[in-house]
């Protein structure tokens, strides 16, 4: 394991922005495509291809000879051809995994458990479970031996697969293991997971693997509830493009893959090293310009990122979506499942470092002021607030205050701003407003807004109000600022120092 540790920490630098031009190919990658792969090029329709799909479904279902020999050639009909065909949901994965945290048995110390949170791509059902090491230490020994037993003539694509078993995988221990030890190994682990799951089905060797994956995260009964949910009336070409975003983001044989687990291994490192910066006994931070720059360079890889994906994306999505109905915002669907799949990748493993990093730059002092002034205002009417009779809430705006509460609890950037602009939202649809995009003839003016919002503010219970306001400053993609996002930004900043200075 040392040696794979080694290697790793060796590909990961010591510069930590990463440039666009890093994503290119090399020259002996054109050839095949986009993926540094030891076996046969992807297809050109997205996601999962059809053929060796349909020598499964034979065993079950009779299918037609031209069916077999013809599958559909554009990616409506292959997206439409494939919810029609109802595969096996054990040959079609579609799990975002996520180890959130580890728990040590209380009765058994040397025993941990593991929280995974699991998201349903297709369903968007997200569930919770919990596991332990020896769970997954056996699911890699299957997912070894699946690979090493498989038939020769896949020798090429047993060759291909083995990064998997090159991934840092923690040892298995018989005694308690420090915290630190503990937290290396859930993070190792994670990767392993969601490698694995980013596998595309398109052979016998991968879908049985994903199978194995699928089983340790849940159970048969639950599948079979998956498959009972209803989901016609969504658009599925979105769901598939997440899908495929998420393989192509998630696999460290993927060109997208390697660049981004790159860059946490060495934005980690950085981190660590601005860390060490803190005095602990004077409390005084150091290298605070060293933390904004840090936060700068993450978002300009993200946008580095998210402007290479988007370059570079399958122009069959687009065409596809074009010719839905022409209420659909193509170019806002594509953009928005693009910020999703790449802050789920880059900014979501990051969290702790980047909520050090914004933490240096709140006044600790301005803080505990603003938390002093929310307790005092929070027991004020509308009235008391200055806000009109005329534009008063008969729910005292709770539906504006859930949304900006759901601030905290959103893990992905874009999931925040788009909470916030809920909220903003909410109360011009509350106040009777025919059209909720922000107008300058509006009927509503900043300044009838502004008291509305503070007092959505002082009861919506955000934790860390300044440290929010930070986040969304510092994360926000450039795009945004120039639109009615980047207005309700300001405002939500107006409002907090209104307050604090009261």
């Amino acid at each position: 394991m040392s040696g794979v540790a080694g290697r790793r920490d060796e590909r990961a630098g010591s510069a930590t922005e990463i440039e666009c031009e890093e994503l290119q190919p090399t020259e002996a990658e054109i050839e095949p495509g986009w993926r540094r792969l030891l076996k046969p090029g992807r297809p050109t329709l997205a996601p999962v291809p059809p053929t060796l799909s349909l020598q499964d479904l034979a065993q079950s279902k009779e299918v037609s000879a031209s069916e077999e020999d013809h599958p559909p050639s554009t990616l409506a009909g292959h997206v439409m051809w494939k919810l029609a065909m109802k595969m096996s949901n054990h040959y079609e994965n579609r799990l975002s995994v996520r180890v959130v945290r580890c728990e040590t048995v209380s009765a058994m110390p040397a025993v941990t458990e593991y929280v995974v949170h699991v998201v349903d791509l297709h369903t968007r059902v997200f569930w919770i479970t919990k596991k332990r090491f020896s769970d997954f230490y056996f699911l890699r020994r299957k997912v070894r031996g699946i690979i090493r037993h498989a038939p020769e003539a896949d020798n090429e694509e047993k060759d291909y697969l083995r990064f998997l078993l090159d991934l840092p995988f923690p040892r298995r221990r018989f005694r308690p293991a420090s915290a630190t030890a503990i937290s290396r190994g859930m993070g190792e682990i994670e990767v392993f997971l969601r490698n694995l799951a980013a596998l595309e089905p398109d052979s016998k060797l991968q879908r049985s693997l994903l199978k194995e994956l699928q089983l340790e995260m849940c159970s048969d009964e639950f599948v079979s509830s998956l498959e009972k949910i209803d989901t016609t009336a969504e658009i599925p070409e979105p769901k598939w493009l997440t899908y495929d975003l998420f393989r192509r983001l998630n696999c460290e044989g993927a060109v997208e893959g390697s660049t981004c687990y790159k860059f946490l291994q060495v934005f980690r490192n950085r981190v660590a090293t601005i860390e060490s910066t803190l005095c602990t006994q004077c409390n005084k931070f150091e290298g605070a310009t060293l933390a904004a720059a840090a936060v700068g360079d993450l978002r300009n890889t993200v946008s580095s990122i998210e402007k290479y994906i988007g370059d570079h994306l399958d122009p069959q999505y687009a065409d596809t979506l074009s010719l839905l109905d022409q209420s659909v915002n193509v170019p806002s669907i594509l953009e928005d499942c693009i910020f999703h799949a790449v802050e789920d990748t880059v900014v979501v493993p990051l969290e702790k470092q980047v909520a050090f990093l914004v933490g240096t730059s709140v006044d600790k002092e301005a803080e505990q002021r603003l938390v002093r002034n929310i307790e005092r205002l929070r027991c004020r009417s509308q009235a008391e607030s200055g806000i009109p009779e005329h534009l008063q809430s008969d729910d005292n705006w709770g539906l504006s205050c859930h949304h900006l509460s759901m601030i905290d609890e959103r893990a992905l950037p874009v999931d925040k701003i788009h909470e916030l602009l809920r909220s903003a939202l909410e109360i011009f649809k509350n106040c009777g407003e025919k059209n909720l995009e922000w107008h300058d003839n509006s009927a509503l003016t900043a300044d009838d807004y502004l008291p509305i919002h503070i007092y959505v503010v002082v009861n919506s219970g955000l934790k860390r109000p300044l440290a929010t306001k930070e986040l969304l400053g510092a994360m926000i993609h450039p795009s945004l600022m120039l639109g009615e996002v980047g207005y309700f930004l300001t405002m939500f900043e107006v409002a907090l120092k209104y307050i604090a200075d009261m």
